[in-house]
């Protein structure tokens, strides 16, 4: 793997990034956290770069490397996990022996016993959850009591051409230009943001999922204009990666108003964590 990333790294170095995505691209057939780390060097936009960096994560949420650039990108706010405790001074310090009699010690405690299984159980949740997997979607519908949506007005969703344009919203969010939001959306829910753009305005919104699942995240994202019309028609597609995991609109707005983005989630398609955000491209939000 070393002696495939060399001339990633030195595309990457001569500031040739173009060459190294192209490089990269066979590579992440593949994938791998190492992999996604040196892509998120590879790319031009800090959205995308932490989108590279996500990946990484959600492949090894120990990758050091990625936890800390990520936490840095985001100025700290934002982490997907908490960051791994210092361990106390005198276990550098104490000998090999005495240390694994101390642990044993501990690990019979009943509290450290349920501590250790909360923390497991914690952590396969988050990474299910990060990946898109349904079981997290379960559990999530299980705890809050907000079933998933399966039928609307008696016709399976999975019947349904457009569900992110009918589906109803349980999570409305305003958003706001050059802000970035981050969730997760699980199978059978829609998840809506809203925006105020004005007349003649060019506005591009990113739809990004960093979980690996996500595989056709343009047929379940839909754009409302002020007036409440499907806008896609009028907007310009692209992808943001090329497998299928994001979704860019580029859009001029025909009225002023509140603006509505509406991501539908489905399982291998449109499910796990992912990030939002609307940029400014010319007149006024």
């Amino acid at each position: 793997m070393l002696d495939e990333l060399m001339p990633v790294m030195a595309a990457i170095k001569a500031g040739d990034k173009a060459r190294a995505r192209r490089l990269l691209r066979p590579l992440l057939e593949n994938p791998t956290a190492e992999l996604w780390y040196v892509a998120s060097q590879a790319v031009e936009q800090p959205e995308h770069e932490a989108a590279c960096l996500q990946r990484a994560l959600a492949l090894d949420p120990l990758h050091a490397k990625a936890r800390t650039r990520l936490t840095a990108l985001r100025g700290g706010a934002v982490q997907l996990m908490p960051p791994l405790p210092q361990p106390p001074l005198e276990a550098l310090t104490l000998p090999l022996k005495e240390r694994k009699r101390r642990r044993r010690g501990l690990l019979a405690q009943p509290g450290c016993l349920l501590l250790a299984l909360f923390s497991a159980l914690a952590a396969a949740y988050f990474v299910a959850s990060v990946l898109g997997l349904g079981i997290a979607g379960r559990l999530t519908a299980l705890l809050s009591g907000v079933p998933p949506v399966r039928e609307y007005d008696g016709v399976p969703v999975d019947q349904l051409p457009d569900p992110a344009l009918v589906v109803p919203a349980d999570q409305t969010t305003s958003l706001r230009a050059g802000q970035q939001e981050m969730q997760v959306l699980h199978d059978g829910y829609v998840h809506e943001y809203r925006f105020e753009a004005s007349a003649g305005s060019e506005v591009a919104i990113y739809v990004q999922f960093l979980s690996l699942t996500a595989k056709a995240v343009r047929r379940n994202v839909a754009v409302l204009d002020a007036s409440g019309q499907d806008a896609r028609g009028r907007c310009q597609r692209d992808a943001i990666l090329q497998d299928g995991s994001g979704i860019i609109f580029t859009c001029r707005a025909n009225q002023s108003g509140t603006w509505t983005v509406r991501i539908f989630g489905k399982e291998g398609e449109s499910s796990g964590a992912y990030f939002v955000s609307v940029e400014r491209l010319g007149g006024g939000l």
